[in-house]
């Protein structure tokens, strides 16, 4: 309970730091409260200045060579799922039987193509990158 004071006109009112350590009885602080909860703010104000970059088109656009990189990874993804996808497809699209063995027909295709195309992309990004790095490496690697 905070110690209350009476004044000289007969008003009571709370000492401040009787105040402060009532309003904070409740409060739960870990270990190293103070470093850590500056650390959080840190991370917080971090990461609101980069939402708002984010948001107001501020971030920089990636490099061609990063696009055609996650679209060759992508291509071989989707050509490694490409042939239980079209088969499950199958089935469910059209007679059991024919279905499933059209959709396995189509998936294979897709995923030699789909892999193929993912393969060439990831080559041509690789081929300019290899050819500036190449004065760097030592002759004898």
């Amino acid at each position: 309970m905070p110690r209350v004071r009476s004044s000289e006109f007969g008003v009571r009112s709370v000492s401040a730091a009787a105040a402060h350590r009532s309003a904070l009885r409740g409060l739960k602080v870990g270990r190293g409260g103070g470093r850590c909860a500056g650390r959080r703010t840190a991370l917080r104000a971090v990461a609101v200045a980069w939402l708002a970059l984010a948001l107001a088109g501020g971030m920089p656009a990636r490099p061609a060579r990063a696009n055609e990189l996650l679209g060759g990874v992508g291509d071989i993804i989707s050509g490694v799922f490409a042939i239980p996808m079209s088969t499950l497809a199958g089935t469910f699209g059209g007679p059991p039987l024919l279905g499933t063995l059209g959709g396995a027909l189509s998936g294979v295709f897709g995923a030699v193509s789909l892999t193929a195309r993912g393969l060439l992309r990831l080559v041509g990004v690789s081929v300019p990158v290899a050819a500036s790095i190449a004065p760097y490496v030592p002759f004898f690697l």
